[in-house]
């Protein structure tokens, strides 16, 4: 590892964190869902509607040079609702969001769906 190298163990965690920070400030979404926005799997007895999402994979962006220090990083937002209407509009309110910010810590963040 690089010296001053963040582990991948710990961007991941950290990535997760800014990604429920985020969407659980978008109004449209927390209309919905309210604070029912999971990491990685719905709560045990969690109730609908829900937002969860998980980071699926990172990749190291390649250049001329060699490897940078910027990670793309796949995100999946999954949505559970009684109803298709409810899952769908769900999924409209992640999607709407805004999709890039700065952070203390993580320079720039673009979400593309």
């Amino acid at each position: 590892m690089n010296k001053g190298a963040v582990p991948h163990t710990y961007r991941m965690a950290q990535i997760e964190t800014q990604v429920y920070t985020r969407l659980s400030t978008f109004d449209d979404l927390t209309d919905i869902v309210s604070d029912r926005i999971y990491p990685t799997r719905m709560s045990e007895n969690g109730e609908v509607p829900c937002a969860v999402y998980t980071i699926t994979g990172a990749e190291a962006t390649l250049t001329t040079q060699g490897v940078s220090n910027v990670t793309k990083y796949t995100l999946d937002v999954e949505a559970y609702a009684i109803t298709v209407d409810t899952c769908l509009n769900v999924l409209s309110a992640v999607k709407a969001a805004p999709h890039a910010w700065r952070d203390d810590n993580i320079k720039l963040i673009f979400i593309i769906f």
